[in-house]
C-alpha cells in the first residue's frame, strides 16, 4: 500500500518538508514510543519469540535513526542550522 500522494512520488522530499512542518521530533519520538510499547505490552506479544521481539526493537530503533536524518535533511532543504533537541520540544 502506498500512502505518498501522486505529487510527494514525484517530489519525495515534500513529504519529509510536511512532517516537520506538522510535528516536532520530540512529539514524533513521544508518539512513536507511546505506539511501540503499546504493541510490546499486548498481549499478542507472548506469541513472538525472543527473536521477533528483538526485531521489533531494531525496527524501532532504525525508525528513530530514519526519524531524526530526516529531521536533517529537511533542515538542509530549508537552510538552517543542523541541529535538533531530541529532549524536548523546543
Amino acid at each position: 500500500m502506498a500512502y505518498l500522494s501522486e505529487e510527494q512520488r514525484k517530489d519525495p522530499l515534500s513529504a519529509i518538508t510536511t512532517y516537520f512542518d506538522e510535528i516536532s521530533l520530540y512529539d514524533a519520538r513521544t508518539s512513536f514510543w507511546e505506539l511501540f510499547s503499546a504493541a510490546m505490552e499486548s498481549e499478542i506479544m507472548g506469541n513472538y519469540t525472543k527473536n521477533a521481539r528483538s526485531d521489533l526493537l531494531f525496527f524501532y530503533k532504525i525508525t528513530m535513526e530514519l526519524m531524526e536524518a530526516s529531521l536533517l535533511l529537511h533542515e538542509m532543504i530549508e537552510g538552517k542550522s543542523l541541529s535538533y533537541t531530541i529532549d524536548s520540544d523546543k
